[in-house]
């Protein structure tokens, strides 16, 4: 089985991003409201816990994925979902939702690669959260 993801240090804050890449990642009205209602401090902490992976959400998903147990997707992709959709992570979001709609109906092929998406999104939004300062290492 794979890792769930790439060790916190090797994930580079120094990575080049377009503007539009932000859009595509993070939804920047729901991230100002969060900030709005709980500081700029108290949102990025809980970026912090959802990138050292505290509530385990994330990593209960991919082992899901990863095994091919598509009887527990739908639940750990909905909860991934929520936490990621309230703190705007639009793109892990997204895949969120599509493993909970399709996630019960996916091959093993389709759970592999849904999987390696959601790897490679993982790093890049807490990459882009580096660069943005949302997190910091």
């Amino acid at each position: 089985m794979n890792s769930p993801i790439a060790p916190q240090n090797q994930v580079s804050s120094r990575r080049r991003f377009k503007a539009s890449e932000i859009s595509e990642h993070l939804d920047v009205n729901m991230i100002a409201q969060v900030c709005l209602g709980i500081s700029l401090s108290g949102y990025c902490g809980l970026l912090a816990n959802v990138f050292s992976m505290q509530s385990k959400s994330f990593p209960k998903l991919l082992e899901a994925l990863d095994m091919g147990n598509t009887e527990v997707i739908n639940e750990y992709a909905h909860a991934f979902k929520g936490e990621t959709m309230s703190l705007g992570l639009l793109s892990l979001a997204e895949l969120a939702m599509t493993c909970e709609r399709k996630g019960i109906e996916f091959t093993a092929a389709e759970c592999g690669s849904a999987a390696v998406h959601l790897r490679e999104t993982w790093e890049t939004v807490n990459a882009l959260c580096l660069r943005m300062g949302y997190i910091v290492k």
